[in-house]
């Protein structure tokens, strides 16, 4: 998997219509171990992470997710940099900033999870 089907296939999950599809997604992008972690949350292992992702959708019923195309890779560690747009049903929308650990295999070893836009200089 490339960094960039990584990053979509977590977005995807972010927005699959169920559980199932969900965990399938996950699953896919995932390391059996992998973590989540942001204000409040820290999530160990894909079902965690995707009953956390289930509640969001519950409480804020027709969020969509949408990746920046600008992501950055460190040439010096294994971690990812983006942005994610939140907008939710009531029209508000909120940006992420996932900082991302990928294994060799680019898929997530870890995400730490940021509200609000990265800096502009953040290299």
């Amino acid at each position: 998997m490339t960094v960039e089907e990584t990053l979509n296939t977590y977005v995807a999950a972010l927005n699959a219509p169920n559980s199932a599809e969900r965990r399938r997604l996950l699953t896919a992008c995932f390391t059996a171990d992998g973590t989540q972690a942001g204000a409040q949350m820290s999530l160990h292992a894909v079902d965690a992470i995707a009953g956390h992702i289930d509640d969001y959708q519950a409480a804020n019923p027709g969020t969509r997710c949408t990746l920046s195309k600008d992501y950055r890779t460190s040439p010096h560690h294994p971690f990812v940099w983006s942005s994610i747009r939140v907008a939710l049903a009531d029209g508000r929308t909120l940006i992420q900033t996932p900082i991302i650990e990928l294994d060799a295999d680019n898929r997530i070893r870890r995400v730490v999870m940021f509200w609000g836009a990265p800096p502009a200089d953040f290299d």
